[in-house]
């Protein structure tokens, strides 16, 4: 079970931290990411000047905050360095940061102060694949139960993941009456992707390396020894999602594409 850290517990980021897992067993997301220095280096490479994703990021901020109405609460899964949850823990009733990365939770504290100082905003080590009902339950208060509950995942997170147990966690997380959104990269940006940001940005290899695989038409980049992209297309997300059972769309927006999903109002039940 994963460790839980509320915002007033923040010893535990560096005292009581257990390695989560990945699907196939392996704690290398975790042990690669100890020194704050690299969650520093990530942040200042996606989000900082020049940056093709920065203009993404400002999207997706203000989108968010367009959300967010008075009994709102927002979720994000894999949350990094907490940019997402920064821009709109002031209108969520609740904010909650879950990321598998104890680093990334104390980088996200020190950077973004005020937010980890509202007694609303709460960061908790755990998984994608956690029964994240059961988790939240231990630390939230009842009354987070009772709101709607906006269910998020960004940045391309679902590629390092079994896409469809990812999903069912969230929409199992959103209930009934709330929205999954999963914003990754779109597919028709990749060529965009390759010029203007793996090809400066040493941070995920050298894209020269004799043994990149950069394939185009499936959107797939591989960059010895350790770093791999996956870029998604609107019909590849949708396939994910029983429809039958979920509302889903898909938006287009700048260099990313987004899944939405939303319970059937009238299979809501059995959907849950």
């Amino acid at each position: 079970m994963s460790d839980f850290i509320h915002e007033q517990q923040p010893s535990q980021l560096n005292s009581s931290v257990k390695f989560g897992k990945t699907p196939n067993g392996s704690e290398k997301v975790v042990g690669a990411w100890i020194d704050k220095e690299m969650p520093l280096a990530w942040r200042e490479s996606v989000y900082g000047e020049g940056s093709m994703f920065k203009e993404l990021l400002q999207y997706q901020r203000s989108w968010l905050l367009s959300l967010m109405g008075e009994r709102t609460s927002f979720i994000e899964v894999g949350c990094g360095t907490c940019e997402m949850g920064a821009a709109v823990y002031q209108k969520a009733k609740f904010c909650v940061q879950i990321d598998i990365n104890p680093t990334f939770l104390q980088v996200a504290k020190e950077i973004h102060e005020d937010m980890a100082a509202c007694t609303t905003n709460y960061f908790i080590l755990g998984e994608a694949m956690d029964d994240m009902n059961a988790n939240l339950d231990r630390v939230m208060p009842q009354d987070f139960w009772s709101t709607t509950r906006i269910v998020c995942m960004f940045m391309n997170t679902l590629a390092i993941l079994d896409p469809v147990a990812a999903l069912m966690r969230m929409l199992e997380l959103a209930g009934p009456t709330g929205t999954v959104i999963a914003g990754c990269y779109h597919r028709d940006s990749f060529e965009r992707g390759i010029s203007e940001f793996y090809s400066k940005c040493s941070f995920c290899g050298d894209i020269n390396n004799p043994g990149t695989i950069i394939d185009i038409p499936n959107g797939n980049l591989i960059i010895p020894p350790n770093y791999e992209s996956h870029w998604f297309t609107a019909e590849e997300l949708r396939s994910y999602v029983d429809e039958n059972k979920y509302d889903v769309r898909t938006e287009v927006i700048s260099v990313g594409v987004y899944l939405i999903i939303t319970a059937k109002k009238d299979a809501s039940e059995g959907a849950m």
